[in-house]
C-alpha cells in the first residue's frame, strides 16, 4: 500500500529540487560553502564543489562570509640566539693549539711510495699454422691491396685483416670504390631534374646514398629553383574531375586509406581534398566504418585459426 500524509502536513517525501547550471549553485553547495569558509581556501573549495571560482567568489561577497584564512596573521619575532663568551674562547684556544703544533712538527722528507705491482698480461695464444700463413700475406701484400680485397681472397672477415695491422702498427688501405666514368656522366646529365632514387634505380647498381655521395663529391649540387620543380612534381595534389567525384561519392563509406589505394594517390591528399571542401564524417558514418574494419578483422582471423586447424590435422 502507497501511503500517503495526513491531512494538514505536506508531502516532502518527493520533493524534488532544481537542478543547478554548471555556473550555479546549489542549496548543498551553498552550506558547504558556509560550513568551510574557515577551513578551507577558494580554491579548495572551488575544487571539492566542482565550480569555478568566480562563481564561489561571487556568492562568498554576496552573503559577506569572511574567512579566518583570509586575515593576515601579524609576523612571529624571531628569537636570535645569544652567543655566550665561553664559546668565543673555546674557539680561541682551539686556534691557538692548531699554530702550536705546526711549529713543533719537523720537516721530514717524504719517503718514496711504494708502487703497486702491475697485473700480468695474460700469454698470447701460439697461432696455428693457417694463421701464421694469413698474418705473412697481410704483411706482404697490405700496400698492394685494400682490406676488403685481401678479406676475399683470404675468405674471412675485414676486422681480422684490421686486427693483424694493428697489432703490427700497420695502416691499410680504405675501400677503394672505382667508380665508372659512364655513372658520373650519367649524374653529370640528370641531377638537374631527377631524384637521387630515381637516378639510383635508373642505375641499377648503384645505392641512393652512394648517388647523393657522387654528387657531392663532384660538385653536383641544384639550384634551389630545381629542388622546388622536383618537389612540386613529387607533391602533386591537383586531382582529374574522375577521381574527385570518386572520392566525393565514396566519403564516409570507405576509409580514407581504401579511398587513397583504389586511386593510387596518398592519404594525406585525400584528407587535404575533403578539408578543402568542408566535408566532415559524422559519427554514425564513423560507427560504420569500424563496424566495417572489425568484421574484415574478424573474418581475417576465422581463416587464419581454419588453416591453423587443418594444418595440425
Amino acid at each position: 500500500m502507497r501511503k500517503t500524509a495526513p491531512i494538514g502536513k505536506m508531502n516532502t517525501a518527493r520533493k524534488k529540487f532544481k537542478s543547478a547550471k554548471p555556473n550555479e549553485l546549489s542549496a548543498s553547495d551553498k552550506n558547504s560553502i558556509r560550513n568551510n569558509i574557515n577551513k578551507l581556501t577558494k580554491q579548495q573549495l572551488a575544487f571539492k564543489i566542482g565550480k569555478p571560482l568566480e562563481v564561489i567568489e561571487k556568492f562568498i561577497k554576496k552573503e559577506h562570509l569572511v574567512s579566518v584564512l583570509d586575515i593576515p596573521t601579524p609576523p612571529t619575532p624571531v628569537e636570535v640566539a645569544k652567543v655566550e663568551k665561553k664559546e668565543i674562547v673555546k674557539k680561541a684556544k682551539k686556534k691557538v693549539e692548531k699554530k702550536s703544533k705546526e711549529k713543533i712538527k719537523v720537516n721530514t722528507k717524504e719517503l718514496p711510495k711504494t708502487e703497486s705491482p702491475k697485473p700480468q698480461k695474460r700469454a698470447a695464444r701460439p697461432l696455428s699454422e693457417k694463421e701464421l700463413q694469413r698474418k705473412n700475406f697481410i704483411l706482404a701484400n697490405y700496400k698492394k691491396y685494400t682490406i676488403y680485397e685481401m678479406a676475399e681472397k683470404l675468405n674471412c672477415h675485414h676486422a681480422t685483416i684490421r686486427f693483424h695491422l694493428k697489432n703490427n702498427k700497420l695502416k691499410g688501405n680504405g675501400r677503394k670504390d672505382l667508380v665508372p666514368p659512364k655513372v658520373i656522366q650519367f649524374l653529370k646529365v640528370n641531377y638537374h631534374t631527377m631524384t637521387a632514387r630515381e637516378m639510383s634505380i635508373a642505375l641499377g647498381n648503384v645505392s641512393w646514398s652512394q648517388v647523393r655521395y657522387l654528387c657531392e663529391k663532384n660538385g653536383f649540387i641544384r639550384t634551389p629553383e630545381e629542388t622546388s620543380a622536383i618537389r612540386l612534381r613529387w607533391n602533386k595534389s591537383e586531382f582529374t574531375k574522375s577521381e574527385e567525384k570518386y572520392i566525393l561519392e565514396n566519403h564516409g563509406k570507405l576509409s580514407f586509406a581504401e579511398i587513397a589505394q583504389n586511386i593510387e594517390r596518398t592519404r594525406s591528399s585525400v584528407v587535404k581534398l575533403l578539408r578543402d571542401k568542408g566535408l566532415k564524417i559524422t559519427k554514425e558514418q564513423h560507427d560504420a566504418l569500424n563496424r566495417k574494419n572489425f568484421e574484415k578483422g574478424r573474418e581475417a582471423m576465422q581463416a587464419k585459426l581454419a588453416i591453423q586447424k587443418e594444418s595440425k590435422e
